[in-house]
This record gives structure tokens, sequence and C-alpha cells, in this order.
């Protein structure tokens, strides 16, 4: 991609001056779901939820529909019923959420990461 871009210069272009940055992006198309978020009775660590009927482990942005507190996870799709709730959240989670031992009404989105090319103005 980068050499592509620089090829098609008029002039000779130093590609340290480009800066590739990876910018993650709410992809609701990917996976969405709404739902009664419950803290997970586990003690593993980490960031991370549960939820049934994924298409594939992703990295997702919960959001407690109250609150508005958010936390980003890594989710990954049930092997088994998640216990009545739609979605099991690690107890590290919750606490970011402001979970406790009630289920709370949240909403589950996929995160991915896509590079973005950044540009000085006086390079071309």
């Amino acid at each position: 991609l980068l050499a592509g871009t620089l090829s098609s210069c008029d002039r000779p272009v130093n590609p340290d001056a480009l800066t590739v940055t990876l910018e993650p992006t709410e992809e609701p198309e990917a996976f969405y779901r709404e739902g009664l978020g419950r803290r997970t009775t586990t003690d593993a660590p980490g960031l991370w939820a549960v939820v049934s009927q994924l298409p594939r482990a992703e990295s997702a942005v919960i959001r407690n529909a109250r609150s508005g507190a958010e936390v980003t996870v890594a989710l990954f799709a049930a092997r088994r019923s998640v216990g009545g709730s739609d979605i099991e959240i690690s107890a590290e989670a919750a606490d970011a959420l402001g979970i406790g031992e009630e289920p709370a009404s949240v909403s589950v989105t996929a995160v991915r990461v896509e590079p973005n090319l950044v540009v000085p103005k006086d390079v071309f």
C-alpha cells in the first residue's frame, strides 16, 4: 500500500515522514447485541466476555445502558448456554462497568483495528 502510494508521486518522498496508526473502529455490522450482562462466577482474570452465537472471537466494547460506563474486552463464543444470561462478563470487566451481583442491561459492539496512513501536508 505504502509503496504504491509513494510510487505515484512526482517527486521523491521520505517514507520516514509518514506514519501508520492503528485506529480502533466500532463495527456493529460484524457483531452487535443488546441484552443482560451478568458477572461471571469464574475467577479467570482479565477483560473478557462470552456470548452465544458469535461467528468468531472479536475485540468488543461493552456499554452499561444505565451508567454509560464502557470497557473494551476480548469477546468469545460460548461453548454452552451462558446460564440464563445473554452476556457473561468477567469480574474485572463487570467492575469497570459498575455491574455487581444483579445483571445489567448492556450493549456489545465488535471493534476492529484499521490501519490509517498519516501523511504530513508538506510531504506531497
